[in-house]
């Protein structure tokens, strides 16, 4: 299962370089404590030293409560945690894909069946989690675009029809020949 057109939620660090500046931490090195506990966020965007920079790191944290407890500098039995320099709330990466469809913005998911998957099952599953949807959401519009179904059904009546045909063309090969069905 692929999603395209979403934005994953990530967790923001906007930190005031003052208060920083006051504990004697440099933003660089509160970027170094995140990426070293390989946490999931964009960490925002400073003004430091002339330029912008932009901070961001991969990997995870479970909570906000997790990132702000972050442990990012200061004396022994004085610690200085990200909640002291900087604010934390949620945010969502940037966009790197629009999809649109009937002039709307849209979310695609994407659902490919594995070698031994059955097509037609979980099809049938599909629209029907898409029919509960509905209920759920009526403001939103459920639509399927592409169902590799549709041609597997197609295939296997093609299949069924070419079987028909050939029991009947052996039925009338046997009577001609044989002129008895005995």
């Amino acid at each position: 299962v692929e999603a395209l057109g979403t934005r994953n939620r990530e967790m923001a660090v906007e930190f005031d370089p003052e208060a920083l500046a006051a504990v004697n931490i440099a933003p660089l090195e509160m970027f170094a404590a995140i990426g070293n506990r390989d946490a999931a966020l964009s960490a925002g965007l400073v003004d430091w030293e002339g330029g912008a920079w932009a901070f961001r790191v991969s990997g995870e944290f479970s909570s906000e409560e997790d990132l702000a407890s972050l442990i990012i500098g200061g004396l022994p039995g004085k610690p200085v945690r990200i909640r002291d320099v900087a604010e934390i709330g949620p945010a969502y990466e940037p966009r790197n894909e629009i999809i649109r469809s009937g002039g709307a913005d849209s979310v695609v998911i994407q659902v490919s069946k594995r070698e031994t998957g059955n097509a037609m099952r979980i099809s049938r599953e599909i629209r029907k989690i898409l029919k509960n949807r509905e209920k759920e959401n009526p403001a939103v519009d459920f639509s399927i675009l592409h169902d590799d179904s549709d041609i597997v059904l197609l295939a296997l009546r093609t299949v069924a029809g070419s079987a028909s045909v050939g029991i009947l063309m052996a039925i009338a090969v046997i009577w001609l020949f044989l002129r008895s069905w005995r």
